[in-house]
């Protein structure tokens, strides 16, 4: 019996569990004979590693980057502009640090797509073309995202380090459905990330319909990934390898598992890397870095994404989906949502 995981609550783009069954393919029983792509060589470049912050929902542009002070009071909204290193521009006065450094950053204002939805699509794969009907859920016949289309070229992989990382869970995993976005599509299942998983907790009891804009319900916790230390026993080794051999079992019998093998031999590197260790503190790093990223589940996938990219992970996304209120739909409780309460870091720097 395949129980589908996650809380009954749609978001605005009114997506339940029940409409997953609907579905069709999922990415996780992904990996079928599909046609390969046939790419160009890749030329070289100087970047080593990415991270991609993929935001569910986004936050309102003339409150963030696109300010419009001038504008009548029925238009503007209650943040202040401030101007930043590049001159002749503003952003909201609730990303000092961002203004600081928007001399090396660049805004495009011209990047739009069709998905009327929190489908992670296009931020994912760069395709646009397609349709929220078309391209909600994750099917094999995908376009790959990018981190996939990296591993294919394998472009700076480790043999004892996963390519592609996914933090903190796969979108769409606290309405239990697998969105469309982060999967290896068509070139196969292999070239699909780790994903982490969370499980997010908070100061009270959440109720998913009544506390979905609570802003005051911070999602608290760590991304989990696969065991890393590389300390595992024998014993408890040759169990999950029995395990796992069993489940092979099964799986010959499915086309749709023939990534299977590639995943099993990934997850065994990872089990035994020890160069994949993630503490919570890396020696020398000072506990008010730790908090300057925040101890919530973003601020914890934001440190760990950086971590990982230093002990060579290539591409690693972090998607800011969470159950409660973690997320960037700010359809009630805009200004309360994007202003960070001060209080937290006494007002000496304010971030949204």
């Amino acid at each position: 019996m395949l129980h589908v995981l996650g809380h009954k609550r749609s978001a605005c783009d009114g997506v339940t569990r029940r409409e997953l069954l609907r579905a069709g393919s999922l990415a996780l029983l992904g990996g079928a004979s599909l046609p390969q792509a046939s790419f160009g060589t890749p030329s070289a470049g100087r970047a080593k590693a990415v991270i991609l912050i993929d935001l569910f929902g986004g936050p309102s542009h003339i409150d963030t980057f696109d300010l419009k002070p001038d504008a009548p009071s029925e238009i503007r909204g209650e943040f202040k502009p401030i101007a930043t290193s590049l001159p002749g521009v503003q952003i909201c006065e609730y990303l000092p640090l961002l203004a600081r450094m928007m001399h090396k950053l660049c805004t495009i204002r011209t990047v739009s797509h069709g998905y009327n939805s929190h489908n992670p699509y296009a931020v994912m794969t760069g395709f646009t073309g397609g349709s929220d009907r078309e391209d909600y859920y994750a099917k094999p016949s995908n376009h790959p995202s990018m981190g996939s289309v990296c591993q294919h070229f394998r472009i700076g992989r480790r043999s004892d380090l996963p390519g592609y990382v996914v933090l903190p869970a796969y979108p769409g995993y606290s309405q239990g459905l697998r969105r469309a976005g982060p999967y290896g599509g068509y070139l196969g299942s292999q070239y699909d990330p780790m994903f982490s998983t969370c499980d997010p907790k908070f100061a009270r009891e959440v109720n998913p319909d009544r506390d979905f804009y609570d802003h005051t319900l911070r999602p608290m916790g760590d991304p989990m990934l696969p065991k890393l230390t590389g300390d595992m026993t024998i014993n408890a080794l040759d169990e999950r390898r029995t395990l796992v051999e069993q489940l092979d079992g099964e799986a010959r019998r499915l086309d749709s598992f023939r990534g299977m093998s590639v995943r099993r031999r990934q997850a065994f590197d990872i089990l035994l890397s020890p160069t994949a260790r993630v503490p919570d503190r890396t020696p020398g790093e000072p506990l008010a870095l730790r908090d300057r990223y925040g101890r919530n589940l973003f601020g914890s996938s934001a440190l760990l994404a950086r971590r990982l990219v230093e002990a060579g992970v290539t591409f690693v996304t972090i998607h800011t989906e969470s159950k409660g209120n973690g997320h960037w739909d700010t359809h009630n409780n805009n200004f309360d949502m994007l202003r960070m309460d001060t209080k937290e870091t006494g007002g000496k720097d304010r971030n949204i």
